[in-house]
């Protein structure tokens, strides 16, 4: 189980990355336009699109807890489509507005049970 998390995980970070290669290196102190890693100093990663020096449209965050998401961003937050991931190992993929789960998607427990809608 953890090995299909893992290569789910892998195979969307380098999805929505190669998306973005179209996109510069961000430079400098303020990242509009372009693309880059940015680590928070208690271990929060980022690493996709930024604009307006905010994680924006295709990336991945990684927080120091173990939490993961893959997917769309607006104004720094998850907005779109989207997969997370938590440590325990419960997953949803699907939509998110405004950084909450929106709309349509599934949840798989960790334990296996299923919820779509």
């Amino acid at each position: 189980m953890i090995m299909k998390r893992f290569l789910l995980f892998t195979v969307l970070f380098f999805v929505f990355c190669m998306n973005s290669y179209a996109l510069p290196k961000c430079k400098g102190d303020f990242w509009d336009n372009c693309t880059g890693v940015f680590t928070s100093p208690d271990g929060d990663k980022y690493e996709g699109e930024f604009k307006n020096n905010k994680p924006y449209r295709k990336g991945s965050f990684a927080w120091s807890d173990g939490k993961k998401y893959v997917g769309e961003h607006k104004d720094g937050k998850p907005d779109g489509k989207g997969t997370s991931i938590t440590p325990e190992g419960d997953k949803y993929k699907g939509g998110w507005k405004d950084g909450k789960r929106h709309g349509k998607g599934t949840f798989t427990g960790s334990d296996g049970r299923k919820y779509e809608g």
